[in-house]
């Protein structure tokens, strides 16, 4: 005996409801990929390779903020660099101002003249070691807000050091030890600060103290002082920011690499996404109208 089913034209009705309600969740799912241009639009849809996209996004996101630490990192740098290459042009025109004074045969009017020269570039000195850059000192150390020198005539204060020329070293240790960092990755923080007794130095060795020393010289004449010592002592000051100007160049350098590993680093990072959720368009693209078609 032969079973025979009878198809019924609802039985027929269903089946192609199911089918083409199938069909529409291909095309819909294909519309989302092309649309998104990721193929794991769900956690379902590839389990092991959706939480390796997440790994990946993760990283890129921290990858990107701290970019971001590196170029302001890189502009303090960079705002440092060219104030102390401005400190060291002040201190060769006092050079060579201290240089012309020694000479024996200025007058002691013209001396005068070059003390009021030398008080000029105090003053501009103090407003280069005043410098504020997006609103914050750079010299300063953890004060960032107010001016860390001030001149209140022969004496110089730093921060909390009333007296530059007559700190303790305790204190004048305090200060120098204040650094502004920067965290450029989970295992990395840089250090972009330059101290303000890194540049100025203290006690009688501050370079101050050097130009106000040096004022006090020409405007006394018969002093025991003498025009001559001031030029080794510009000389040091000099030698003193040009070591500083090499180690702010050093960190500049290593910025710029550490620049250039994330670059590599995300550049191989987007691929390795691309390969884990990304699409071939095309082949999506056809598969969509296969669908349509279908």
């Amino acid at each position: 005996m032969v079973l025979t089913m009878r198809i019924t034209s609802g039985m027929l009705a269903t089946g192609m409801l199911t089918n083409l309600h199938a069909n529409l969740n291909k095309m819909n799912r294909f519309q989302n990929q092309i649309a998104s241009e990721r193929k794991i639009l769900r956690l379902s849809d590839d389990p092991i390779g959706s939480i390796k996209a997440m790994q990946i996004e993760t990283k890129l996101v921290s990858n990107e903020q701290y970019e971001r630490n590196i170029a302001d990192a890189s502009a303090w740098i960079n705002q440092t660099d060219s104030i102390l290459m401005d400190i060291n042009n002040v201190l060769l025109q006092a050079k060579d101002l201290a240089t012309q004074a020694a000479t024996d045969t200025y007058s002691d009017e013209q001396k005068s003249v070059i003390a009021e020269e030398i008080k000029q570039l105090q003053n501009h000195f103090l407003s280069l070691a005043n410098t504020s850059f997006a609103g914050r000192y750079l010299f300063g150390g953890f004060n960032t807000t107010s001016a860390p020198f001030t001149a209140n005539g022969e004496v110089l204060s730093y921060n909390s050091i009333s007296d530059l020329k007559n700190a303790v070293q305790a204190d004048i240790d305090a200060e120098a030890s204040q650094t502004i960092q920067y965290r450029l990755s989970d295992s990395v923080i840089f250090d972009v600060s330059t101290t303000g007794i890194e540049i100025m130095g203290s006690g009688e060795d501050n370079i101050f103290n050097y130009f106000q020393g040096l004022i006090n010289c020409l405007n006394s004449p018969g002093s025991d002082d003498s025009a001559t010592s001031y030029i080794a002592k510009f000389s040091s000051a000099q030698d003193r920011i040009l070591k500083v100007l090499a180690d702010v160049g050093g960190r500049q350098i290593r910025l710029d690499l550490i620049t250039q590993r994330y670059e590599s680093e995300n550049l191989n990072l987007y691929e390795t996404l691309d390969k884990t959720a990304g699409i071939d368009k095309a082949e999506v693209i056809t598969y969509y109208e296969m669908a349509r078609t279908a």
